[in-house]
């Protein structure tokens, strides 16, 4: 599977994740994925491969099996991913501390600049906080999900995608 079918791949997908079950897994997302191989990705640093195969698990809803790539994996790509896998499992503490793990993720300024113009929460920090959209999704869950909670969490993902494989162009 070439790079621009991956994208078309992460296309597909309905994202955000905001929970294990939203939205639904998707069951041909999935059988695809397990037809892919770091090498297929074409990217020249193994472990940003392996890291946008975990994306791929994470966006088809198979956190399980993105879980099982980033949990070994050193740096900061595997913690930030980490992350925002136990975010959407409602484990909002072991979300925190992955992404604390993570420090200043360098796609963080990026991920920054998109989501500020879209959301007054984030404009009102002067940096990208993983750990605040955490403590956002945390409170979601008493009080509903809001457009621009829905807005932020599918800029870092596209933001994060577009740095593992080091391009510009919008996914979503």
């Amino acid at each position: 599977m070439l790079l621009q079918d991956v994208r078309a791949f992460v296309a597909e997908a309905k994202l955000p994740r905001v929970s294990p079950d939203e939205p639904a897994p998707d069951p041909q997302l999935l059988s695809r994925i397990e037809a892919i191989t770091d090498s297929d990705l074409g990217l020249p640093e193994r472990q940003k491969a392996a890291c946008v195969r975990a994306l791929l698990w994470y966006a088809a809803g198979d956190l399980h099996a993105a879980h099982e790539i980033v949990q070994p994996m050193p740096g900061p790509d595997g913690a930030y991913i980490h992350g925002m896998i136990h975010r959407v499992e409602d484990d909002f503490d072991n979300a925190r501390y992955w992404f604390s793990r993570a420090a200043a993720h360098p796609a963080s300024a990026e991920i920054y600049r998109h989501a500020v113009v879209n959301s007054t929460a984030i404009a009102a920090h002067p940096l990208w906080d993983p750990v605040y959209v955490t403590d956002l999704l945390e409170q979601s869950r008493r009080t509903g999900i809001s457009e621009e909670l829905v807005t932020v969490l599918r800029i870092e993902f596209e933001e994060l995608f577009n740095y593992l494989t080091d391009t510009k162009t919008p996914v979503i």
